[in-house]
């Protein structure tokens, strides 16, 4: 049985029954619990490359041309073998997100097999600005959280990654232009 605090932050450590008895505390088992409680009748806010979300959309080709041109996936494409020209499907999830008014549509590409690494994979957010896709963020981690205080009109973005028996948290500020960041903690697990 997990229990949480609701005031605390998804890395915040929860207390989880084992059989002898024992509490065993353990943010990545609360990220990994957060990640699969979310419903699809509400917005998704976590994004997490363990716990990848089913509920995906196809890439949008817009898109799809803005990250062709990227300098890290240009790269991975080039050295694949053989080398590609196009993103696959499969290297990229993409989620239809909202991070200002719900009128309008945001989405959020995670890297998927080939653009990832072990624990940590890349996020790009992209808003439609006068109907033209606009990267507002690029950022690397274990999870992307969407938060509920907002910053120039757009929610704050927090990422995590889980290193050396540590919590690494970067939060995001949109500026007005795009996100910029602007801190990070780390909290022992």
């Amino acid at each position: 049985m997990v229990s949480c605090n609701s005031q605390q932050t998804p890395f915040a450590p929860c207390n989880i029954s084992a059989e002898e008895g024992q509490s065993i505390r353990s943010p990545l088992i609360f990220l990994i619990f957060a990640a699969t409680t979310f419903s699809s009748t509400h917005a998704q806010k976590l994004f997490s490359y363990e716990q990848p979300d089913p509920h995906t959309i196809p890439l949008p080709a817009f898109i799809r041309t803005l990250l062709e041109h990227d300098p890290d996936v240009t790269d991975r494409l080039t050295n694949h073998e053989p080398a590609l020209t196009t993103l696959p499907n499969d290297w990229v999830l993409c989620y239809r997100i909202s991070l200002g008014p719900a009128h309008e549509t945001d989405y959020l590409i995670q890297a998927n097999s080939q653009l990832a690494g072990a624990n940590v994979t890349a996020f790009w957010v992209f808003r439609m600005i006068a109907d033209q896709p606009q990267q507002v963020l690029f950022t690397g981690g274990l999870a992307l959280e969407i938060k509920p205080r907002r910053s120039n009109g757009l929610h704050e973005i927090e990422t995590y990654a889980v290193t050396m028996q540590q919590t690494h948290t970067e939060t995001y500020r949109f500026n007005g232009t795009q996100y910029i960041h602007i801190g990070d903690y780390n909290h022992p697990h």
